[in-house]
């Protein structure tokens, strides 16, 4: 990985379709601008620059409140690639390579930022970019050594016609983050940027098949995880409908991510770690208590156990009794005292959950699970 490494912000323009300041505009507690430097810092990158342009004093300041030094634009009206310059000419000396990210594309995952660094490791590349469903999106990370290419290029297309003259040495990181794809230029993009950002911690649909695309997880597992997360929105559902809160968006996502990991030892364990690698904290959390888990008395039921059960009643894409899918476990395993003993402790804990959720939602697990939502 490059020893010293700087990430460039851009938050110079002027915004003129949006109708508002977009480095500012809020974003679930913190300000674009503020979740592209936090970006960055919580990956890793400890040098980061924002440059300004329009209304320069105001994005200072918030850039300065993020933990970030600046650089300013005189030229912004020109347009992105000179504030891309202004970044480029203002580099530290010591610095082997640097991010670029518009200030409009705030919902980057630190996770992503993270893998492109580790990618970095090799010397067979002269600019890294982050790939969502093969689309190459951003923050590219660049070689410092295109910075005298890039100032001196006064022609037309900008970076990208920098970066065109670079394809031999670019290479593409395929991520699980639209974020990467995602700007806003209206007040409609802005919008819906509010509602994704409020919920990120969650992936998408089109993220969670990436996800599968990542692991390489066969389409046999992918459609028995489909069978898991419509039986988890039935459990969501019965519960919500006799008056208990439970996150079913979180549910139907580590339902459909929980054998993401299937085939490799501890897949459990294997599967939250990958997630965990990838950005998705919470659901990794569910994903790990997947095979086995214990509820005290005192817990509440959570996205956890719904997805726990709905395992439970499905094999393959076939709904099956709780006790069954059990039982054929421990026919499978006669031979081995031990493991059979291990299954029926699993069991009853299996039991100990469906009986609780039996009592809060006022019907058998078996019965929810096979409800519309």
């Amino acid at each position: 990985m490059p020893r010293r490494v700087e990430a460039l912000v851009l938050a110079a323009g002027l915004s003129e379709r949006m109708g508002g300041l977009k480095p500012l505009l809020p974003l679930a507690g913190a300000s674009a601008l503020e979740r592209c430097v936090s970006l960055f810092r919580a990956a890793g990158v400890a040098a980061v620059r924002v440059v300004t342009g329009h209304r320069a004093a105001d994005v200072a300041a918030a850039a300065r409140a993020a933990g970030a030094e600046t650089a300013f634009n005189a030229d912004y009206v020109a347009g992105m690639f000179s504030s891309v310059r202004a970044g480029v000419a203002a580099l530290a000396p010591a610095t082997e390579a640097f991010f670029v990210l518009p200030a409009d594309i705030p919902l980057v995952r630190p996770a992503t930022v993270r893998r492109l660094l580790e990618a970095a490791a090799g010397d067979d590349w002269t600019v890294l970019y982050p790939a969502f469903r093969t689309e190459r999106g951003h923050p590219p990370l660049l070689r410092a050594g295109l910075a005298p290419a890039i100032l001196g290029h006064d022609g037309p297309g900008g970076l990208r016609a920098v970066l065109a003259a670079q394809a031999a040495g670019a290479r593409d990181l395929a991520v699980a983050d639209a974020g990467v794809l995602r700007d806003m230029d209206r007040p409609a993009d802005f919008a819906a940027m509010q509602e994704r950002a409020a919920r990120l911690d969650i992936p998408t649909d089109d993220e969670i098949a990436a996800l599968w695309d990542l692991a390489g997880t066969p389409e046999a597992t992918r459609d028995h995880c489909r069978a898991v997360a419509r039986a988890a929105a039935g459990l969501c559902a019965s519960l919500e409908r006799a008056g208990a809160r439970v996150d079913a968006a979180l549910a139907r996502a580590a339902a459909l991510l929980h054998d993401v990991a299937k085939g490799r030892r501890s897949h459990e364990a294997a599967g939250a770690a990958f997630l965990e690698e990838h950005g998705f904290a919470r659901v990794a959390e569910v994903v790990a208590a997947h095979r086995d888990l214990r509820l005290g008395p005192d817990q509440p039921l959570t996205a956890r156990e719904m997805v726990f059960l709905a395992d439970k009643l499905a094999r393959g894409t076939a709904a099956v009794p709780l006790e069954q899918r059990y039982r054929e476990k421990m026919a499978q395993w006669a031979h081995d005292p031990g493991v059979r003993e291990e299954i029926a402790g699993r069991l009853e804990r299996a039991r100990a959950v469906a009986a609780r959720f039996a009592t809060a939602a006022g019907m058998p697990a078996e019965q929810a699970a096979r409800r519309e939502p």
